[in-house]
């Protein structure tokens, strides 16, 4: 077995022409998967990436997320505060593809809005991560089904 000795600067350059070597083989894993099947629109991809994320929150999940992050300072259940109950949100996103009603909702709550409730504008929450938004969006329309209380 032949051993080299590798002075410090050559272990840098090593590590970089790995780190390139993995990268550049798997973009190209990527083209090739790519010309199979024709790219999706960015909206698609977000959409198709929501759908994956949509393991089933429960009510206390749901509760516990809106807990941390305050959201029940503006927000009841069932009844209005500063922003409109949860559940008549739910309701009211609730009736057409869950799908989009999840990303909808999650990108609501992330960049804040007005107009959608009234003259109070809701805040940005940016606090709030991508996944969190996501799980909330989901306990949100969990609780505009009327079979849930």
């Amino acid at each position: 077995m032949l051993a080299l000795s590798l002075s410090p600067p050559w272990r840098g350059w090593l590590a970089w022409a790995s780190v390139l070597l993995v990268a550049g083989a798997a973009a190209l894993g990527g083209v090739a998967s790519a010309s199979a099947e024709p790219a999706q629109p960015a909206a698609a991809t977000a959409d198709a990436a929501a759908a994956e994320r949509m393991a089933r929150i429960t009510l206390e999940q749901g509760a516990e997320i809106a807990q941390r992050h305050a959201c029940l300072a503006c927000h009841q259940i069932d009844r209005k505060r500063v922003g409109p109950p949860f559940r008549e949100i739910g309701r009211r996103y609730g009736t057409g593809s869950v799908d989009a009603a999840v990303v909808y909702l999650a990108d609501a709550i992330r960049k804040g809005g007005k107009g959608r409730w009234g003259a109070i504008p809701m805040p940005a929450q940016p606090r709030v991560t991508h996944n969190e938004a996501i799980k909330l969006a989901q306990w949100v329309l969990l609780l505009g089904q009327d079979d849930v209380r």
